[in-house]
């Protein structure tokens, strides 16, 4: 009879817990954080060549050189955080399958034990592998009990997670085009 693994309580908890890399984790602060600073700059009615950074005045530079600048920053946080979301999203969707192939044995062999071999009094043994198997499945099924709100949090933090960096950057993105545009045709 198959058991669920050894510290299968601490194991479930860790495959019902999302995969975030530090990658996508990084990715999406710098995409915000750039975003959300050209966005404010721009709901401000200024432009990022009006800016003092680190004691540099940008003005009198080249502004179609620093617009095409900072939409390539932007551009490159947005791949590689996309890059790393997917990456995290393929790591997640193994742990659900690990997770499922484990409960899903463990399932088989309830349904088999029963019916081959529950009604047979002399055979103590698969009694209480069947007895074993059904306690572990209990502590499954108390975990998805216990963890069903915080899996809807997980969707709702999911989804913000991973819109909310790629509509401030889009914003962002739509603000600098604009100024370059209005750069080059003036």
């Amino acid at each position: 009879m198959n058991k669920l693994p050894e510290k299968f309580e601490e194991k479930t908890l860790e495959l019902f817990t999302p995969y975030t890399s530090e990658g996508t984790i990084k990715n999406r602060r710098n995409l915000l954080v750039a975003s959300f600073t050209i966005i404010a700059i721009y709901f401000i009615d200024k432009s990022i060549t009006d800016l003092k950074t680190f004691g540099l005045d940008l003005q009198g530079t080249n502004s179609s050189n620093l617009i095409i600048i900072a939409i390539t920053i932007i551009m490159f946080w947005l791949i590689m955080f996309l890059l790393h979301a997917y990456k995290d999203i393929e790591i997640n969707q193994e742990r659900s399958r690990v997770l499922k192939s484990q409960i899903k044995a463990l399932e088989d062999n309830i349904e088999s034990t029963k019916k081959t071999h529950l009604n047979d009094p002399k055979d103590s043994t698969y009694k209480a592998s069947y007895d074993s198997a059904i306690a572990e499945y209990k502590k499954y099924e108390t975990h998805r009990s216990r963890l069903k709100t915080a899996n809807r949090l997980k969707k709702a933090t999911y989804i913000i997670e991973y819109t909310l960096p790629i509509l401030t950057t889009l914003g962002a993105l739509y603000y600098l085009v604009n100024d370059y545009l209005n750069v080059v045709s003036t």
